[in-house]
């Protein structure tokens, strides 16, 4: 149960995501609160102490669920105000797990804003005092600010503690960690770790219902044949995976190839990112799905410029070799006739 009780209705707001009845209901709230505890001529200093901490602990609870809700709202830098005013309440109250939440909110935060540096700092005070699941959050996170700093090596450390506490209570969790762990390893040249991690992502009971995880998947072995100079047998791979996507659902197997396409056309692979974005039109067309067509059309737009039209042309060729059951010969648009 809540240690503030009155709160409850307020909580339930945010849970329920009227972040803008939330935000209205817990700024009177706080606006209420921030008049100084009454003054009893009688009563003694620790007990007056005492309701100025009282006062000071649900102020922070306040701004926590305010926080919550200006971040729902994408008021990223208001949200890390609120947070930073809970967690320094919080610490003055000696309230560790409020302020170790609080710090952990912060965090996120900055990290939405682009204040890498300080989300960094933020987790890190989360860190000492955060237990069990919230411990494995700030990990995961920290290990998120480093890679998005470039700084593999300070990641990966990270997401392995966060993988080993996450285990059995948070799966998404502890996918998520594995998933960013293998791509850290890859980014450090530890392709035999890498290829350890994706073998238990692509075996787990849960992968083949994910098509985001197995573009994920896609994406990194892909990369792992480019770093060691393989890449045919990348392609290769790339064509088997877009085979063992559900044929059902053509819009998954559209995303799997947009996905893949992007990461072979920033590797070079220009030919190969044809077929495949010849491929993702495809399917995209039959999942009646005009938003992923005319994204796999920019960025054959894009290679188009950079490859040339006969690339876009002799691919076309070569997708229907490849995948005859998804690309067809007979009447239909020019191959290089790219929206």
């Amino acid at each position: 149960m809540s240690r503030f009780p009155h709160h409850a209705a307020l909580e339930l707001l945010a849970e329920q995501k009227q972040f803008d009845a939330c935000r209205m209901v817990a700024e009177k709230m706080i606006a209420d609160q921030m008049a100084p505890p009454s003054v009893d001529q009688g009563l003694p200093a620790e007990a007056m102490l005492q309701r100025w901490q009282d006062r000071d602990l649900e102020l922070a609870h306040l701004h926590l669920i305010l926080s919550r809700c200006l971040f729902g709202l994408h008021e990223y830098q208001a949200a890390a105000t609120n947070a930073d005013m809970a967690r320094l309440l919080a610490r003055t109250a000696g309230e560790f797990s409020l302020y170790a939440e609080a710090c952990h909110l912060a965090g996120a935060c900055q990290g939405q804003a682009g204040n890498l540096n300080t989300a960094a700092e933020r987790f890190t005070d989360c860190l000492q005092h955060a237990t069990g699941l919230l411990r494995a959050k700030a990990l995961y996170n920290r290990g998120h600010v480093y890679e998005r700093q470039g700084a593999y090596g300070y990641a990966v450390p990270d997401y392995e503690e966060a993988l080993q506490l996450a285990g059995g209570l948070d799966r998404r969790l502890e996918r998520s960690a594995m998933t960013n762990l293998a791509w850290d390893l890859i980014m450090l040249k530890q392709f035999e770790r890498a290829e350890e991690l994706l073998e238990r992502l692509e075996t787990a009971p849960d992968a083949q219902a994910d098509a985001v995880l197995r573009a994920q998947i896609a994406h990194d072995k892909l990369h792992i044949a480019h770093l060691q100079g393989q890449h045919r047998q990348a392609f290769q791979q790339i064509v088997q995976a877009l085979r063992r996507t559900d044929q059902a659902f053509p819009h998954v197997r559209a995303r799997v190839a947009l996905t893949t396409m992007s990461l072979a056309a920033d590797l070079g692979l220009h030919e190969e990112a044809c077929v495949v974005g010849l491929v993702a039109k495809r399917l995209a067309s039959q999942a009646q799905r005009p938003d992923l067509d005319d994204e796999a059309s920019r960025l054959l737009h894009d290679l188009e410029a950079e490859a040339g039209t006969d690339c876009v042309v002799q691919s076309l060729q070569r997708a229907r070799q490849l995948l005859p059951g998804v690309i067809k010969t007979g009447r239909g648009k020019k191959s290089g006739g790219v929206a």
